[in-house]
């Protein structure tokens, strides 16, 4: 019995020691490039990798920092996931159809470079 306790421990012990992933700012860059360019890691470079590795780091990450989702350490540019993480990506994830469909119109808007529509404020 005390064997079934013993090794009961040391399970849990190993579960208390799980350390999150962490991420160098540019492995995160060039996945977020990759994503959204639908392309293999290795060629997201260039300027959309230097765009997003640039507001990550100026904006980005801070706030995220911030409200806890992640832990930045800019020093080091490291990041892992922190307690809020999980919360903020349900939210994201289930409003993002719900935004898209209320702003359609004026993304589409600013896709085309204004509005034809006769109810507009300067109208």
């Amino acid at each position: 019995m005390d064997q079934l306790f013993s090794e009961k421990r040391d399970s849990n012990s190993e579960t208390h020691r799980y350390k999150p992933p962490e991420l160098t700012v540019r492995e995160l860059s060039r996945e977020i490039v990759a994503i959204e360019q639908e392309v293999p890691l290795d060629h997201a470079t260039g300027k959309s990798y230097h765009n997003v590795y640039t507001s990550l780091t100026q904006s980005h990450l801070d706030r995220l920092d911030a409200i806890e989702a992640i832990r930045y350490d800019p020093d080091r540019k490291t990041v892992e996931p922190d307690h809020n993480l999980l919360a903020l990506a349900s939210v994201a994830t289930s409003a993002s159809p719900l935004i898209r469909l209320l702003f359609r119109d004026s993304t589409a808007e600013l896709d085309t470079g204004g509005s034809d529509r006769s109810d507009s404020i300067t109208d």
